[in-house]
């Protein structure tokens, strides 16, 4: 079916994990916002986050429903699913450190049963001395890595890079990364929510639980 082409302005949705602030609010002068927004999807077609047409002919509708209906001619011809939107982009406003994590790449998803997410990050801000990890130090093994995680000391392993505003960062799908406290982070990622938590500071929730880790699966998408 033929697309009517025209503008599709969508309505932001937000994401309130713990590591979020209220930089979000502040520099896109938002409202609604949660009190820890963690993330904004600006663009995304999930179950878990559908981005909603604000205006105009399709006023209301869901950009998943939309890529079913309209497939290639919506989403275009090299889609990988014409009826998939295949991209999800957001904000990420770092107040905290997000956890030592990995996404798996196309192997890793089926060996886990999650879904492949390569990503790329635009640096938008960052507070003196901010920070990003991404990738081993060299010499790191599975053992190594495995013992780092048990005591709490995996950040170690980890190349660390300065997070300065305007750079870009490419993270494939397999690398061990994290984003480090006072960045605000503008993302472009495979439609994916996998994410495989391999360390989270011993951070506790307001219950004083802490979140799941996932490191058998973890360990086995890292390349």
């Amino acid at each position: 079916m033929d697309f009517v082409r025209e503008p599709l302005v969508f309505e932001p949705f937000y994401k309130n994990y713990p590591w979020g602030g209220r930089r979000i609010a502040q520099a896109f002068c938002r409202r609604g916002t949660p009190e820890i927004c963690a993330e904004s999807w600006e663009i995304a077609a999930r179950p878990d986050g559908d981005s909603v047409v604000k205006h105009g002919r399709f006023a209301g509708r869901g950009l998943a429903e939309l890529a079913g209906e309209f497939g290639s001619g919506l989403t275009g011809t090299r889609a990988p699913d014409p009826r998939r939107f295949p991209l999800l982009f957001k904000l990420i406003d770092a107040r905290e450190c997000l956890s030592v994590q990995v996404h798996p790449d196309e192997s890793g998803a089926r060996l886990t049963g999650g879904e492949p997410k390569t990503e790329l990050w635009v640096i938008l801000y960052s507070i003196p001395g901010a920070c990003l990890y991404a990738g081993l130090r060299d010499g790191c093994d599975p053992d190594h890595l495995q013992r780092a995680l048990a005591d709490g000391t995996s950040d170690r392993l980890l190349v660390r890079l300065d997070a300065d505003p305007g750079q870009a960062l490419f993270i494939p799908g397999g690398l061990v990364h994290a984003v480090g406290a006072g960045c605000l982070i503008y993302e472009v990622q495979q439609n994916s929510n996998t994410t495989y938590r391999l360390f989270d500071w011993n951070r506790t929730g307001p219950g004083g639980e802490k979140r799941t880790l996932h490191i058998e699966a973890g360990l086995r998408s890292i390349d």
